[in-house]
């Protein structure tokens, strides 16, 4: 779960209640309800967070989507966006205990969750987005062996074969390192699919670091809705 000091970090005036109509009827393990509660806090009114329960040692996942799906004229291109009849996917997380016994079955799981990601841009000056910002989320993991987990994680990305836009952005390993997706070297080479960005033995290292540039991907991706929204309804 995540520690009071990280939630202290980042508090929030428009706080959105995780109620039952946003989760499954399973229930999520407390790691992902903390992590829910954590982005529905901070990411404002405008944004959904849903809970789904995965299967057995999978973890549990978060989706967080923006508003409804506006009405459009035929060919706005709103089909660039993966969304569905709730709203625009900007955001998924997937929530395990041990990195090191559910590497696997969370990656695959993530795969599959995310197989309508896509890489958009709204202009041909704004960089590229990639639909929805992907996180993995551990409560444990390989300790004190960052570059043991690095291999490991590259290793299972080539095993499966994972197509980049599937990968997660951003892999982090509560309270010991986390690892961002290289974009560069992703595609050519799956052995360098992720970099060690910043562990514990280094006197910077904390998780409010992370779960702020978690934040900072995810409300990106809720500004360039919005921003998409409006073209719409100029357009419309």
């Amino acid at each position: 779960m995540l520690s009071n000091e990280q939630q202290h970090h980042y508090p929030s005036a428009t706080a959105n209640a995780l109620d039952a109509q946003n989760r499954d009827s399973a229930q999520p393990s407390p790691g992902a309800l903390a992590y829910a509660d954590f982005l529905s806090r901070n990411l404002g009114e405008t944004c959904q967070v849903r809970l789904h329960s995965a299967a057995e040692n999978c973890g549990d996942l978060v989706d967080v989507q923006v508003g409804q799906c506006a009405e459009h004229p035929s060919g706005a291109g709103i089909d660039q966006w993966s969304h569905s009849e709730d709203g625009y996917w900007v955001g998924a997380v997937c929530v395990i205990d041990s990195l090191h016994a559910q590497l696997k079955p969370a990656l695959l799981q993530m795969a599959a969750h995310t197989t309508s990601a896509k890489t958009v841009a709204l202009s041909q000056q704004a960089p590229k987005l990639d639909c929805p910002y992907k996180i993995l989320y551990a409560n444990q993991g390989w300790s004190g062996q960052p570059r043991r987990a690095l291999d490991a994680i590259n290793g299972c990305v080539r095993w499966a074969q994972l197509p980049v836009v599937q990968r997660p952005h951003l892999i982090h390993v509560r309270g010991h390192y986390f690892f961002l997706r290289n974009e560069r070297a992703a595609g050519q080479n799956p052995t360098e699919a992720y970099s060690l960005i910043n562990h514990r033995a280094r006197l910077s290292f904390s998780d409010s670091e992370v779960l702020r540039l978690a934040l900072e991907q995810l409300r990106n991706r809720v500004f360039a809705v919005q921003h998409f929204q409006g073209l719409l309804r100029r357009s419309a």
